[in-house]
């Protein structure tokens, strides 16, 4: 078992581990990186993509439930979002491999288009 102290920049956190195995040196590690602001930009940058991922996941079927659809239909009509972001990172480590961007942007352009004129050209709004 050996003694290992830390640079003076972190004497102000009490930064002293006895460390007899590896498991202790990972722990030692991860409490003498804590105190470090670029740790907390970190959790801060996960946090903001996490919790919105998390909250449309969450709540989107109980919105699409809330106007009018039955408990099952809501659940269905929750799938396409995830669905569309699946096929996007499919399509875009195609786009990267075979190093055709623009064709890729504008197809997707295109299918926007007739998304929006399909919006557009509805009468009432709804499914079907």
């Amino acid at each position: 078992m050996s003694l290992i102290s830390v640079s003076p920049f972190y004497e102000g956190f009490g930064v002293v581990f006895h460390i007899n195995a590896e498991n202790d040196m990972m722990i030692a590690s991860v409490v003498i990186g804590s105190p470090q602001p670029v740790s907390f930009s970190f959790a801060g940058v996960d946090l903001a993509g996490v919790v919105p991922i998390y909250a449309i996941a969450l709540f989107t079927p109980t919105i699409i439930n809330e106007l009018g659809y039955s408990a099952a239909n809501a659940q269905l009509l929750s799938v396409p979002p995830f669905a569309g972001g699946f096929f996007t990172v499919l399509v875009g480590i195609y786009s990267d491999k075979y190093q055709i961007r623009g064709p890729i942007v504008a197809g997707g352009v295109f299918i926007s288009l007739i998304g929006y004129i399909v919006l557009y050209t509805q009468k009432a709004p709804g499914i079907g």
